[in-house]
């Protein structure tokens, strides 16, 4: 149990008297009195903070009997100012004498120095040079950057100090809640330097904060064990919860009742004490607190859990609580994959809520110092939205990310760009250019457009459907490593509340929170899902929202609100019968509602065809990937040197493509930054394709010639101009995406003898498609000799049904009977007959 728990002793004033021992790293401050009431401890050890943190550690004084556990920089003797046993019946002498001035103050329990630490912090600040070499230090012109655009936030890099000083580096590490007070003073007062040189005006000069950032050395959350306590770490995982913004007081205000008179309380650890005596009047517990004129600071909390890829076989996510504050609150959502810096830190947790007793086994979190972005494990590069792009063009002005979009407009100026694109997506598979470009669309997606009353969706769906081996299940998981907030999941072991959200119980509050599932962690994503034809019918439900109003609605437990899922849908199935029926449709191969089918953009249908020419090149594609030849190794099986590459587009002269990084980063400069518009020719050119579609195939039921079709057609047009990194949508854009509609269609949703859509048995359908009813009726009547002869249409229906022995219904006849007299084959049909030609 920790001593704050413990009741304290009042002296005849009825003062609270500190505990005999004071816990390890606690805080009090104390007065002569105090000196004079803990005289009989066998040690004291004191030491002054010299500023608030931007943390929260500003203890002005820490008292403690021993030192924490050692270490080999740790003192062997306590070199404190010590008070030893004659003091007891003595009359204690002053705090001066007590606690000499004149010796040097040091990191609690250990011997190092103030003055050493602040003199190596100092030394940094004015010598670093990036790199090792001669020129302007690099803090310094860091701090005229911040002060020319405003800011206020240095971020100090750990790998700097420890090429720079690794003692220095050692401290910072190893001591955070002393060393990052320490920096923040010294960095304010290498700022102030700066500025005077700079600022001819004598202007005032704001405070910065030090951020320490870019460790180097990631730790997993699962090994995080008690020799980090109390140390800087370095964590990645992904945000799954995120709360709202809680004030937290950092110094309050008390009035006395009698004489009004004001104190000010500084948070300490937490906690704000309230005065027990007024300093003017001596009034006893007479205090009142005025919230409205204390300082507060913005704090939340989010949690963290491993990344999908990084779980070890057989093991569950581990997860740990981030406390965000100031400036880093709301920097991330639930989806985000991040890398947090900052101290790992242990709290005793109370039995029960009234209770004083603490449980032997502590919480742990981690109060963070930094927070970067990050994808599929590695450094996001970030571009600001064109819509709310700053004023001061920041991105243009950091050299490094001015230098990486150059070379993304130099790529994108290639000849074959399209050709490169294409190959860039899942190189290991064989052929299918025409699923990979439509799936290259998905990634960049079309243009937002906000209407008066509504808003239309840019993102497009995509399914893959076909005989199992085709490689469907290798796209999705290249796409899923290639999209920023990508999230992979399986149809038979997803929920609908895990594809949505759910309500859990917080550990913490007792209330009812929010989890996001999959497709809210996807927003602004792309979710894959992987076995789309084994999901039950009401998880299959919650998709009609999200893939057309790009909502989750939720209304559970007192909880009634809607959440962003504006993600795109790219889903893979397999045939119910582990094999394609070509004599049935895809909604009787797959099992799935033809309201469900009708929202995705490109339906791709892959089968595995008996083609000599294509096996063989497939083979060998295989047989090159396992050989030294595809390890890029030599006929000795020496690796191969790597050619060099600009960081974008890598391989020899005719086979180029982008790198994986190259392409995320390709990818995330055109969602952010290009906003393709269509332009007249190109609207006139929709309306044309669009009417001609509509013309193509005569009768109802034409897939290609509905409005979501035509809206289709726009969103790939938009997605086809970004590739290139245009603004303007032109009528190439038009007929590449019409191309990519009718081959997406023609293979899996288009009767390829009667042009017609292939509709669900619900609508009056069966089955069976169009075009064997019409192979049949044509056998039927060269076998029967029925030219010339008028047949009932029963008959015909009864001997279809016999020779295929399944049941077709009247709209299946009556469609086919359509197609043979556009054919020819037939006169129109008279007194329920017939008329064969």
């Amino acid at each position: 149990m920790s001593d704050r728990g413990r009741k304290r002793k009042r002296d005849s004033d009825g003062e609270r008297l500190p505990p005999p021992q004071a816990r390890i790293g606690g805080a009090s401050q104390y007065d002569d009195d105090d000196v004079r009431s803990v005289a009989d401890s066998r040690v004291i050890v004191v030491e002054r903070d010299t500023q608030l943190t931007p943390l929260g550690y500003n203890d002005p004084f820490r008292v403690s009997v021993a030192p924490p556990a050692w270490e080999d920089d740790m003192m062997s003797e306590i070199p404190h100012t010590t008070v030893e046993n004659p003091l007891i019946g003595q009359d204690a002498p002053g705090w001066n004498d007590v606690f000499p001035t004149e010796d040097p103050l040091l990191f609690w329990g250990t011997d190092v120095k103030i003055t050493d630490y602040t003199g190596m912090v100092e030394q940094f600040f004015e010598a670093w040079v990036e790199g090792g070499g001669v020129g302007a230090a690099h803090y310094h012109q860091e701090m005229t950057k911040l002060f020319l655009n405003g800011k206020t936030e240095l971020e100090v890099e750990l790998q700097h100090m420890k090429q720079f000083n690794p003692k220095l580096h050692k401290y910072t590490v190893r001591y955070p809640l002393e060393s990052i007070s320490l920096l923040n003073e010294q960095a304010n007062k290498t700022f102030q330097k700066v500025v005077q040189i700079l600022d001819e005006h004598d202007s005032e000069i704001p405070t910065i904060t030090v951020r320490l950032c870019r460790m180097g050395q990631v730790t997993p959350l699962r090994d995080l064990t008690t020799k980090e306590l109390g140390n800087i770490v370095c964590i990645q995982g992904m945000v799954v919860r995120v709360t709202k913004i809680l004030p937290e007081m950092k110094v309050a205000l008390f009035e006395c009742r009698e004489c009004f008179h004001k104190e000010m309380v500084q948070e300490e650890r937490g906690k704000i004490e309230e005065p027990v005596r007024c300093s003017n009047c001596g009034k006893h517990l007479g205090f009142d607190m005025k919230h409205n004129q204390c300082t507060f600071t913005d704090k939340q909390f989010i949690r963290i859990q491993e990344n999908p890829g990084s779980t070890p076989e057989g093991e569950t996510p581990a997860s740990v609580s981030v406390t965000l504050y100031a400036s880093l609150v709301d920097s991330v959502v639930p989806g985000d994959r991040v890398e947090i810096t900052g101290i790992y830190m242990s709290a005793p947790v109370r039995v029960s809520g009234n209770s004083r007793i603490c449980k032997s086994v502590f919480k742990t979190f981690i109060d963070s110092c930094h927070v970067q972005k990050t994808s599929k494990g590695k450094q996001q590069y970030t571009f600001t939205d064109i819509d709310e792009e700053a004023p001061d063009n920041s991105e243009e002005q950091d050299p490094h990310k001015a230098e990486l979009i150059d070379k993304i407009h130099d790529a994108s100026k290639h000849n074959d760009l399209y050709k490169i694109l294409t190959r860039s997506i899942a190189p290991s598979i064989h052929g299918h250019d025409d699923v990979k470009l439509g799936v290259l669309c998905q990634l960049f997606g079309g243009t937002v457009k906000t209407f008066t009353m509504c808003s239309t969706r840019a993102e497009i769906n995509i399914l893959l459907c076909g005989d199992p081996g085709v490689a469907k299940s290798q796209i999705l998981s290249h796409v899923n490593s290639i999209s920023a907030r990508g999230i992979y999941t399986s149809g038979k072991g997803s929920s609908s509340v895990g594809l949505t959200a759910f309500i859990v119980r917080d550990a913490d509050t007792g209330e009812f929170v929010l989890e996001s599932g999959a497709l809210v962690l996807s927003d602004r994503g792309i979710c894959c899902i992987d076995e789309f034809d084994k999901m039950d019918d009401s998880t299959r439900s919650v998709l009609h929202e999200v893939m057309e109003q790009q909502t989750v609605s939720i209304a559970k437990a007192g909880i009634i609100c809607t959440l962003n899922a504006r993600s795109s849908i790219l889903a893979a199935a397999n045939p119910k019968e582990s094999c394609w029926n070509k004599d049935q449709n895809i909604l009787k191969n797959l099992d799935i509602s033809s309201t469900l089918l009708s929202r995705f953009d490109l339906i791709y249908l892959l089968l595995d065809s008996k083609d000599t020419n294509l096996d063989r090149a497939l083979s060998l594609h295989l047989c090159n990937m396992y050989t030294a030849k595809g390890m890029g190794k030599d006929a000795n099986g020496v690796t191969k040197p790597k050619p060099e590459t600009d960081g974008l587009i890598s391989g020899r002269p005719g086979a180029e493509i982008f790198t994986l990084s190259g392409l995320t980063k390709y990818i995330a400069y055109a969602k952010a930054k290009i906003r393709p518009r269509l332009s007249k020719d190109a609207a006139s050119k929709l309306v044309q394709c669009y009417v001609e579609m509509r013309k193509s195939r005569g009768g109802r039921n034409v897939v290609t010639a509905t409005t979501r079709q035509l809206e289709a057609m726009i969103r790939i047009s938009e997605a086809h101009a970004k590739m290139r990194l245009s603004n303007e949508v032109t009528t190439g854009d038009v007929l590449a995406a019409k191309k990519l509609i009718e081959q997406a269609l023609k293979e899996s949703c288009i009767d390829k003898e009667t042009g017609m859509l292939i509709s669900a048995g619900g609508d009056g359908h069966s089955g069976v498609t169009t075009g064997t009813i019409i192979k049949h009726i044509t056998d039927l009547a060269a076998q029967h000799k029925w030219s010339g002869k008028k047949i009932p249409l029963s008959d015909v229906k009864n001997m279809v049904i016999d020779v295929l022995q399944t049941a077709i219904s009247r709209a299946d006849l009556s469609d086919a009977c359509s197609t043979l007299l556009a054919r020819g084959m037939i006169d129109p049909i008279v007194d329920d007959c017939l008329p064969f030609r």
